[in-house]
């Protein structure tokens, strides 16, 4: 609970500062109309959404591991995308 008080405590002094963006918030596109969990949000939130598969893993030996080059990648595309569509 200290960690979650800290972070909306965080969130509260930085929200005016921080960039907001359309979040999808779903692992898979499955059709145009799966719009259920959209809205705007923080681009930080957006991030840490998306960037979940990244680093979970089932496979109990890869715990922990986070794969920096897949990272990379990802955040590199993630802000072409968002300057493109400034």
């Amino acid at each position: 609970m200290d960690t979650i008080d800290y972070i909306e405590a965080e969130l509260a002094k930085l929200k005016d500062n921080l960039k907001k963006c359309i979040n999808h918030k779903d692992d898979h596109v499955c059709a145009v109309f799966d719009l259920d969990w959209v809205n705007e949000d923080y681009r930080l939130y957006d991030l840490a959404w998306m960037g979940y598969p990244i680093t979970a893993s089932w496979n109990v030996h890869t715990w922990g591991f986070i794969p920096m080059n897949q990272t990379q990648r990802f955040l590199n595309i993630y802000d072409a995308r968002m300057r493109k569509n400034l």
